[in-house]
Parts: structure tokens; sequence; C-alpha cells
């Protein structure tokens, strides 16, 4: 029986290069995200690689639509083995920040998250087996004045995964945090100005694929509460990029 991955945020960037290589390693990939077209691309590319997988557009801001998707997954498969909850957006600003753009960033980045982590240990803690990977930031551990309402969300899923690490533990199920820095993908585009970007120097997104598989090496003795992920993207040159694209969004 193949193991069963649950991968949120599937249909671009870290999401795809993770559910890729989860089908790689043998996993059938249940991939989830808002865009079912993208999400098709991306089971093509994997059965085409041999790979199986399963298509789910679902909401994660909506928690009862969450509980309902994680029923139907546990269903028809009677398991789930691991779940990398990567769903997420950035949203600019600290003081200056919209209501409306605030409460998006915090209802998809923490409270999504939490929804569909909380609907997966629930089956986890039953079945007595799993792994939930949740991905935060950097900026969940230091935060910089431009970014300060995407870092509070993160920050949140920093605190809300290490008390989730610890409620697990003795249900036989790992929680593991990964923080990354700046990553190559389309949302870098958002923060950045691409003229001055080296993107060799970004943490790519199969960087972070082959994370999750160093995490799955570990043997049950072994735990890992968080995974901090650096680039060698110097924090001087982030931080003038950050405040020059805060001024831009400010105009």
């Amino acid at each position: 029986m193949k193991k069963i991955a649950i991968v949120t945020g599937a249909s671009r960037g870290v999401g795809k290069e993770v559910a890729y290589q989860l089908a790689t390693e043998g996993y059938h990939v249940v991939l989830v995200a808002r865009s079912k077209e993208k999400l098709d691309e991306v089971k093509k590319h994997i059965t085409e690689e041999g790979g199986s997988a399963d298509v789910f557009s679902c909401d994660i801001k909506d928690e009862k639509k969450v509980y309902s998707f994680v029923d139907e997954v546990f269903k028809k498969h009677k398991r789930v083995d691991l779940l990398f909850n990567n769903a997420g957006i950035y949203v600019p600003g600290t003081s200056e920040v919209k209501l409306e753009k605030l409460r998006d960033v915090i209802d998809i980045n923490l409270l999504g998250t939490i929804y569909m982590s909380n609907a997966v240990a629930s089956l986890m803690k039953k079945q007595q087996f799993g792994y939930i990977m949740i991905v935060s930031s950097v900026a969940g551990k230091s935060a910089k004045g431009p970014i300060g309402a995407y870092a509070s969300s993160k920050f949140g899923l920093v605190g809300y995964g290490e008390a989730l690490f610890q409620e697990m533990l003795s249900y036989n199920v790992k929680v593991t945090t990964l923080c990354p820095g700046t990553i190559n993908t389309d949302m870098i585009l958002q923060i950045f100005d691409a003229s001055r970007l080296h993107l060799e120097e970004l943490i790519q997104p199969s960087d972070i694929a082959l994370a999750v598989k160093c995490l799955l090496q570990f043997g049950h003795n072994v735990a890992i509460p968080e995974f901090v992920i650096h680039s060698t993207f110097t924090e001087k040159t982030r931080n003038e990029m950050l405040s020059k694209a805060f001024k831009r969004e400010e105009g």
C-alpha cells in the first residue's frame, strides 16, 4: 500500500516541487490548491513520470471545507502519512497595511494552515503515525519593518508548530516547522526588484524538496521541531531591496 501525502499550495513553486519529489519517493500525492487547472498540470507530470496523484481544489480559509476535504481523503485512502502544509500569500506593509489585506494574510497563512494541520492531526492521533510539516519563514523568526503583516502570520505558525510538535509526540506523530529564507518563486517578484536579484543565490524550490527528503530519512528516534534554511542572499541586500519595494508600494 502506497503512503499518502497531502501537499497544499501544490500548483506552483515549492508545493509543486515537493509534490514531484514525494511522487518519486513512492508516495501517492494529494494535490491541493485553489486552481484546479494548474493542479491538473502537476498531476499530469507526476503520472507521466510513473507516479500517482489526486487533485482537490480547496479554499483553506474555509474551515468546514478543509475538514470535509481531509475526511474525503481519509475515506478514500484509509490513511494520511504526510501533510506538507505550504499554501500561503504575501502582503506588504506593517502599520499601513489595509485591514482587508491583513485579514487575507492571516486567514490564509495562519488560520488556513492551522485548520489543515488540525484536521490532519485528529486523524493521525487515531492512526498513531504520520508527519506534519508546516512552512513558515525566516520572517517568522525575525521581522523586518516593511513586512510586518506577513511576518505576523509566519510568527504565529512558528508558535503553533512548536506547540503541535509537543502535543503530537505522544501519538507517534512528528511535526516540523520549516523556516526558509528567500526562495526563487513567483512570490519573490512581488517583494524585490527583479533586476537586482541574484537568482542563483536564492533558495530554490528543489532545495526545499531536498529538505523534506532529508527529514523523512531520519529514524523514529529523531524528532526535529524546527528547520531553518538560509540562502547566501545577504541580509544587507535583502533589507535594502525590501525598503525600496515598500516605498514603491506606498507610492
